[in-house]
């Protein structure tokens, strides 16, 4: 069972069940794995959040869920003791998204405490394997919290796999633990230690097996800062749960559970359903169980994947590997050298795109960015493909090497002025390339215009207080006061204070005409690119 939570979680896919776990057969043979090093490499760290964090409304009584969502022909796809999991779409557009409806007085205070940690930690994860947080609503008069998430169709693994008795093959299952990874070592580099990693919180973007894989519910994630990241809570489910974290009433951990619990995930997908290391139905049998030795791994596993396993379930944390260490494992590697062969129509597009986004002022780049972000992900799938074959660390951002990479597969630009085009779409000035500042980009070129709600949408996540504007106070609080001038401000809203929806749509539609008319043989140099943000030459 899962410990110390109640049922506030905010998935998106339907109702949790109960665990269920069954012990591997004493016919099976052990693998030794290889010697891990004697130091657990941390990944933590405290990397600011990306621009998609300020795009997260929180409507505290200034909006109402109806006048935004249409709930008519909802579908109801969990119920809980504090309240509901059901389908909305965006009025105005055919956009379907995931509705989790809560009656505040029945939380206790606990489970209110997690909820606020968990809405703060998920407005500020920006990544293509996790799901997306877009608005809340605070409805003081009937005693309601709605929170509005991306809508995730395609079940969670522990559905999955029971398709699969014997496990997926080693390819299929190094690709989802790829995602997996990834999407840890983001969690981890970005100060968040989830808690709660199993089969069930992993959950498919749509039904086919090619489809992407997403973390959801971080109910009882947990805040964690680099050279200060211990932790006592003893949550968790017991069979993910490390050894570590169930050893005692008052526990002392790090960011090390995670990589036992994917460990255990790991495990159970190449060996089948339920079939996982340890069987204890209690911490303290669960507890025991590993005391007693390495588990036993099936027969049939190559070496690689035995010896990933194996060092994912070192008993000791301090001989763990880290999110980076295992994405860097040679088994992985070659999942990850899979990817980049895979081929997409958009591939060509993205050094085009971003050379055309690094063209625009920091304006028309928020806009762009905001538009992106109020798109429900699953019509961004194609982009999220391409973002994923070029970020070859699996950080969920794009350095700049890795943009390089792009424009050296593409074009014949020199570094110079490659440096120069990443400095002017890094708007959010963290030394990255963000996946919302990205798919800011590659939205630009859709051929087809935003539908007139997304645009709203957009508007409302920037003009955060809700009155009809966007004020240079709220584009200073995204952008900061170098990220855009007057006369910018002046040519996207008119009167160089503020812009008001008529005047964002004109510039939206406008910018999306300017980029398609750009000759994409079109050469740049540091003097075409907007001036603002580049650095001078010493």
């Amino acid at each position: 069972s899962r410990s110390h939570t109640s049922s506030v979680g905010m998935g998106c896919a339907g109702s949790k069940e109960p665990e269920e776990v069954a012990q591997v057969g004493a016919t099976e043979k052990p693998i030794n794995g290889t010697e891990v090093e004697a130091a657990y490499a941390s990944d933590v760290k405290t990397i600011a959040p990306s621009l998609a964090s300020k795009f997260v409304q929180e409507h505290n009584g200034s909006a109402r869920l109806a006048d935004v969502f249409d709930l008519n022909n909802s579908i109801m796809l969990g119920r809980g003791m504090a309240g509901c999991v059901r389908t909305c779409a965006r009025k105005g557009t055919k956009d379907k998204y995931a509705l989790k409806s809560l009656e505040i007085d029945m939380l206790d205070p606990q489970s209110l405490h997690e909820l606020r940690i968990e809405i703060d930690i998920l407005r500020g994860l920006d990544h293509p394997h996790i799901v997306r947080l877009f608005e809340t609503f605070l409805d003081r008069q009937n005693g309601q919290l709605h929170v509005v998430m991306e809508l995730l169709p395609g079940g969670n693994l522990k559905e999955r796999i029971r398709m699969h008795e014997n496990g997926y093959s080693e390819e299929r299952a190094a690709e989802y633990i790829r995602q997996m990874m990834s999407s840890i070592l983001y969690c981890h580099e970005h100060g968040v230690c989830h808690r709660d990693i199993k089969l069930e919180n992993f959950v498919f973007e749509e039904s086919s097996e090619n489809s992407a894989l997403k973390l959801i519910d971080f109910g009882l994630a947990a805040h964690v800062k680099e050279g200060d990241e211990e932790m006592h809570d003893s949550v968790g489910t017991v069979p993910f749960m490390a050894p570590e974290v169930l050893s005692s009433r008052k526990p002392t951990y790090t960011s090390a559970c995670d990589m036992w619990s994917l460990g255990v995930v790991a495990f159970e997908l190449l060996a089948g359903s339920q079939r996982r290391p340890y069987a204890g139905k209690s911490k303290a049998e669960q507890l025991r169980l590993i005391d007693k030795g390495p588990p036993t791994l099936p027969a049939g596993w190559s070496a690689s994947a035995a010896d990933f396993v194996t060092q994912l379930l070192a008993r000791d944390p301090q001989r763990r590997m880290s999110a980076r260490a295992a994405l860097d494992h040679p088994w992985l590697q070659q999942a990850i050298a899979n990817l980049g062969a895979e081929g997409t129509a958009m591939r060509n597009t993205a050094s085009k795109a971003l050379e055309k986004f690094a063209k625009v002022d920091g304006i028309k780049q928020l806009a762009a960015e905001s538009i992106a972000f109020s798109m429900p992900p699953a019509k961004l799938a194609e982009m999220r493909k391409v973002f994923d074959a070029y970020d070859k660390d699996c950080s969920g951002t794009l350095s700049k090497l890795e943009v390089m990479d792009i424009f050296h597969a593409q074009t014949t630009y020199t570094d110079e002025e490659i440096r120069v085009i990443f400095e002017q779409i890094d708007t959010s000035h963290n030394g990255v390339v963000d996946y919302i500042e990205f798919l800011g980009a590659m939205v630009s070129l859709q051929a087809s215009p935003p539908e007139e709600a997304v645009v709203h949408a957009a508007f409302a996540a920037l003009d955060s207080d809700g009155d009809g504007a966007i004020s240079s106070a709220e584009l200073v609080a995204a952008l900061g006061d170098k990220g855009f001038t007057e006369e910018e401000l002046r040519q996207a809203g008119g009167d160089g204070k503020t812009i008001d929806f008529d005047h964002f749509k004109v510039m939206i539609m406008r910018r999306r005409e300017s980029l398609a008319s750009m000759a994409s043989s079109q050469s740049i140099s540091t003097s075409s690119i907007h001036p603002v943000l580049v650095e001078p030459q010493s």
